[in-house]
């Protein structure tokens, strides 16, 4: 999904895709970290010669990894949808292919223009609804031989019997995830409204109470902080998608607040066992956790539940219980195997605060959304998920501490590789991660 916009500074053309996070334009140069009060509201443009007024319509659009808890297991998915965000059936209830094959422009209101205000909120959406059903009911067929006489006969053949199961849903969290509002022009003639788009007609009456909705105020402007850092003035690198913009001037990181300005993260780059060019830093969130609804209080507590042939000195067992989740985005699958197969380990070695001389990958994965996933990696961990599964509800995990940690692992050509953790990751899967 791409998105037109204009320089705040020179009035330039600037395309950027739905993922970015820095604004960089090619003719003043200018580099901007993009923050929205809440999330982007994005709409298409009318096409359609019309002087009657238009209507934007309201579209959650939501994209991103699911990962679901249910009693068949950890199911992890690539969720790309949009679903209306008003109660009228006068509208499709979805967009369809229209983001990915239309560009879009930051929504803004302008006369003759009228914006209509989302009655359906996120958390109600048909995103996290669809398979919230508590008693889903699978119809799982198990087929059996059985003796069938045919003509005197006596030969086996398959009989296939229906089993039901319940399958429950028990957590649901999201990561890497893009939540916008796409507004979609409409108008209204002859008692019908039209796609201003297209231009086309809808196939049903204009619905009068849409029309006397509540309008939004259109106080939408965003905020274009200048990538410079805060403590020394020197440029911040980053890639367009990073939520971490790092100074190796001073050896700082830096992120967005909701204060609208740059607070600093704290990390620490880890030093490789067997020093090398090849070094790839990934990062992750470390993050310090106190649990409650289950007996896990320590890192040798967590050992016993996954029960896992590990040599550990009597020491660490005794350390604190920390997580580690990749603040990279990468497919689902081996984004949830590679929080598992670091937490477990929970690698310790000599840590140092200087960034000049590291090859770093970006993060671009926000703290936050790491924090709602910590669930669904203890759940991975351990060897009896069913018997944690009905716990799963009561159990709250509360962060204390966080560090970004940028962890090396070699690169082999067509692997990133670590020898101590015993852990690869393809780098075709890095390539096409910032496209989730």
């Amino acid at each position: 999904m791409q998105i037109e916009h204009q320089c705040p500074q020179c009035g330039g053309p600037v395309t950027l895709e739905e993922t970015d996070r820095i604004l960089q334009c090619n003719f003043c140069k200018t580099r901007l970290y993009i923050q929205p009060k809440d999330y982007f509201r994005y709409c298409f443009p009318s096409s359609a010669a019309v002087n009657e007024e238009i209507i934007y319509v309201p579209y959650w659009r939501f994209r991103g990894m699911s990962f679901k808890c249910r009693t068949s297991g950890i199911i992890n998915t690539l969720i790309d949808k949009t679903f209306i965000a008003i109660e009228d059936k006068s509208f499709p209830d979805t967009l369809g292919v229209r983001p990915q094959s239309l560009n879009l422009r930051f929504a803004q209101k302008k006369e003759q223009e009228r914006y209509l205000e989302p009655k359906i909120s996120f958390s109600m959406s048909s995103v996290q609804t669809d398979d919230r059903l508590l008693d889903a009911i699978l119809a799982i067929h198990d087929t059996k031989p059985a003796l069938f006489d045919f003509g005197g006969t006596q030969d086996e053949a398959g009989l296939t019997i229906a089993k039901l199961n319940e399958d429950k849903l028990y957590y649901e969290s999201f990561v890497a995830e893009k939540i916008s509002l796409i507004y979609t022009p409409f108008f209204v003639r002859d008692n019908r409204f039209y796609d201003a788009v297209t231009g086309n007609p809808l196939s049903v009456s204009c619905n009068p109470a849409t029309l006397q909705g509540p309008l939004s105020d259109g106080n939408w402007d965003m905020r274009f902080l200048p990538t410079l850092c805060p403590q020394c003035g020197s440029d911040l690198t980053s890639e367009q998608d990073s939520c971490v913009l790092v100074c190796n001037n001073c050896d700082t990181c830096w992120q967005a607040s909701n204060q609208g300005d740059l607070r600093t993260v704290e990390y620490a780059v880890m030093t490789p066992a067997n020093p090398n060019p090849k070094n790839l830093f990934l990062p992750f969130w470390k993050i310090k956790a106190s649990i409650d609804g289950m007996k896990l209080q320590s890192y040798g507590d967590l050992l016993k539940l996954s029960d896992l042939p590990m040599f550990v000195k009597c020491d660490r067992k005794e350390s604190d219980l920390c997580f580690w989740t990749p603040a990279f985005k990468i497919a689902s699958p081996i984004f949830l195997r590679t929080a598992h197969r670091m937490t477990l380990s929970n690698p310790e070695r000599e840590t140092r605060k200087e960034l000049r001389d590291a090859s770093l990958y970006p993060a671009n994965v926000p703290l936050s959304e790491a924090v709602g996933n910590l669930k669904v990696v203890l759940l991975d961990m351990m060897l009896k998920k069913q018997d944690i599964l009905p716990q799963l509800e009561k159990i709250t995990i509360t962060p204390a501490e966080s560090l970004l940690v940028f962890y090396p692992f070699l690169d082999t050509g067509y692997e990133l590789t670590d020898q101590e953790l015993k852990c690869g990751i393809m780098k075709n899967a890095l390539k096409w991660g910032p496209n989730l």
